[in-house]
C-alpha cells in the first residue's frame, strides 16, 4: 500500500464505546481488497490514525466501507444473502416454499385469537351494523337473556317482540339524548374525589410514573 504519513493530533475512540486512543499522525493512501472470487479487486483512498497495537496492522470501519468501497460491502452483503438462503433451505422438503419470499406474511395464532383491545366495542359494532342484521340479532338473543320466571310467559315474549321493544333496543338512527330545556346548563364541574392523605405520596409516585410513558 502507497502510504503518505501525516502529523495529526488527536483522541479516537474505538467500536466500544471505551478505549480511547491517543495519536499524533495519519497515514492517507491507496487500500485494496481482493474478492470472494479471488478475481475482482477492490479499491478507495482512506484516511487512518496511526498507533501501536498488537496483532493487528489496519483497522477498516463501516464507514469506511461505506464511502469508499460501495461495492465491496454490496458483493459482501449478496454472499451472506446466498449463505443465509441456502442453510433455510436445508431444512426444507421438495415443492416447499418460502411465504417470505414473495412478500406473503402468514398470520401466526397468537395474533388471530387475542382480540382487538377497543373500547366500547359491542356498541361500536352495533352501529356498523345494518338496521335488518341489527333487528334479526336480537330477535335470535331472546330466548337465551329471559330468565325463568318469564321464560315461559308468551305475553312477555311477545312484548319484546314488539315495535316499542324492537324500537328501543334496536333504534333506526341514533340520535342522542332527546328533551334537554333550554335553562340545562353548559357544563358541569364535579369535584374530584379526594385522595386519602396516607396513601398521596404513593399515589402521586404512581401517576407520575404513568405519565412519563402512557398517559
Amino acid at each position: 500500500m502507497k502510504s503518505v504519513y501525516l502529523p495529526h493530533r488527536a483522541v479516537a475512540c474505538l467500536a466500544d464505546q471505551t478505549t480511547k486512543v491517543e495519536t499524533k499522525e495519519i497515514i492517507r493512501g491507496t487500500l485494496s481488497f481482493v474478492g470472494e472470487d479471488g478475481a475482482a479487486e477492490y479499491r478507495g483512498q482512506v484516511e487512518a490514525i496511526v498507533w501501536t497495537i498488537s496483532g493487528m496492522e489496519f483497522i477498516a470501519g463501516l464507514p469506511d466501507f461505506a464511502k469508499n468501497f460501495v461495492d465491496l460491502l454490496t458483493s459482501m452483503l449478496r454472499a451472506s444473502d446466498d449463505v443465509v438462503s441456502n442453510v433455510l433451505e436445508t431444512d426444507m422438503r421438495p415443492g416447499d416454499i418460502r411465504l417470505w419470499s414473495k412478500g406473503e406474511v402468514e398470520e401466526s395464532s397468537e395474533e388471530s385469537e387475542t382480540p382487538m383491545p377497543i373500547a366500547f366495542g359491542p356498541v361500536l359494532a352495533f352501529m356498523e351494523t345494518s338496521y335488518k342484521d341489527a333487528t334479526t340479532e336480537y330477535f335470535d338473543m331472546l330466548e337465551a337473556h329471559r330468565g325463568d320466571l318469564l321464560s315461559g310467559s308468551p305475553e312477555f315474549r311477545e312484548i319484546l317482540r314488539s315495535d316499542l321493544c324492537v324500537d328501543c333496543f334496536v333504534p333506526k338512527e341514533w340520535t342522542g339524548i332527546q328533551g334537554i330545556k333550554d335553562d340545562f346548563p353548559a357544563f358541569h364541574k364535579v369535584r374530584s374525589r379526594p385522595i386519602n392523605p396516607r396513601l398521596y405520596e404513593h399515589a402521586k409516585k404512581e401517576l407520575e410514573r404513568l405519565t412519563a410513558y402512557m398517559y
